[in-house]
Order: C-alpha cells, then sequence, then structure tokens
C-alpha cells in the first residue's frame, strides 16, 4: 500500500495555504534560508581553520570514501541488533581539535548517524575539555 502525505496548512505565519511539505510552493525557499542563516550562526562561533578544513576538497572525499567503505550505515554499537541504521555524519574518532595531524587519516574516521554522533560528541567534549 503506498503512503500519502496528509495535507496541512504553510507554516508561513498568515498563510493558509494547503502543502504536504512544511512549507507552500510560495514560500519553500524560508526553509532554506532558515538552514543558511541557522548554519552562519553556527559558523561564527567556530575556529575558522576547522570551517576551511570541512569545506576542503580532500576532505569532502574522504568523508565519502569512508561512506562508501560503510555502505553508509553508522557503525556504532548503540543500535544492537536492530536494522541497520543509515550513517549521515563522519566523525573524528580523536578530534580534529584534539590532534589536527589525524584529521586526515582514515583510520581516525568512522560513519555514525546523527544521534550516536552527537552522544559521542557530548563524551568528547568532556574527556577532551582540559586539551
Amino acid at each position: 500500500m503506498i503512503s500519502v502525505k496528509p495535507f496541512k496548512i504553510c507554516r508561513k505565519i498568515n498563510c493558509d495555504n494547503l502543502t504536504k511539505e512544511t512549507y507552500c510552493d510560495d514560500h519553500k525557499d524560508i526553509r532554506r534560508l532558515k538552514e543558511q542563516e541557522r548554519q552562519r550562526a553556527y559558523d561564527s562561533q567556530r575556529d575558522p581553520m576547522l570551517i576551511k578544513f570541512y569545506n576542503s576538497a580532500e576532505w569532502r572525499r574522504l568523508r565519502q570514501h569512508i561512506l562508501s567503505v560503510y555502505n553508509h550505515l553508522c557503525v556504532s554499537d548503540a543500535h544492537g541488533e536492530l536494522e541497520p541504521v543509515p550513517a549521515d555524519v563522519v566523525d573524528h574518532i580523536v578530534p580534529v581539535t584534539a590532534d589536527w595531524s589525524l584529521r586526515l587519516t582514515p583510520s581516525n574516521c568512522q560513519p555514525l548517524c546523527h544521534s550516536c554522533h552527537n552522544k559521542k560528541t557530548a563524551r568528547d567534549k568532556e574527556k577532551y575539555k582540559n586539551e
């Protein structure tokens, strides 16, 4: 049976258009603009060297390679014997802020789902906070 998304009201204030997405066709650019603004705010708090690294061709190639090697699946054992979970993040096992020299080392990279990556990042912040 094919699942059909129900119509809902556009999230733009004072717009009563119906859509199956978050915003109607008249306002669909709002989501993209909000994401761009969120990313700019996030980047303004980050080290410029990290921003440059994560935007580099070398990192993008390594990231794609790691995802391909692991079939785009999260390698965290947090999922147990459940169905495989898609990975959407390539994580540095030892964070680049802790050891810059490992930033392009494939054995220091692992594919994780967003949830597992957030949990690991929180643990890393505690573990490496004095370095």
